[in-house]
C-alpha cells in the first residue's frame, strides 16, 4: 500500500486571478446594466429552458390570471345573488374571492 501523498491533488483553488481569456471582443457590444454581450445573450436565448420560461411568463401566467379573475368574479356574483349571502360562510367566501381577485390582478 502506497502511503505517499498525491502531489497532483489540490483540494481548493488557491489562484483567484480573473479569467482573461474570455474577454469580450471590440465587435461585441455589452449591455451596461446586465454586463452581457449581445453574442452571449443570443446564445442564452437559444436554450430550450429559456424558451419554456418565456412561454410561461408570456402565455401561461396571463391565461391563468384571466381564468382566475373570471372565476372569482362569478363566485362573488353567485354567492351574493343567492339566499346564502346572509351566512358567515358566504361572507368568508366573498372576502376570499375578492382578495384572490386582487392578488391575480397585481401578481401578473
Amino acid at each position: 500500500m502506497d502511503t505517499s501523498p498525491d502531489t497532483d491533488f489540490i483540494p481548493f483553488q488557491t489562484d483567484f486571478t480573473p479569467n482573461t481569456t474570455a474577454a469580450v471582443s471590440d465587435a461585441d457590444t455589452v449591455d451596461p446594466v446586465s454586463n452581457v454581450s449581445v453574442a452571449q445573450e443570443a446564445e442564452f436565448t437559444a436554450h430550450v429552458e429559456y424558451q419554456v420560461a418565456r412561454w410561461l411568463l408570456l402565455v401561461y401566467r396571463p391565461t391563468c390570471a384571466a381564468f382566475g379573475m373570471t372565476g372569482n368574479i362569478l363566485s362573488i356574483i353567485v354567492v351574493m345573488t343567492t339566499s346564502l349571502r346572509h351566512s358567515p360562510t358566504a361572507v368568508y367566501m366573498v372576502t376570499l374571492a375578492a382578495l384572490d381577485w386582487v392578488l391575480s390582478v397585481f401578481a401578473c
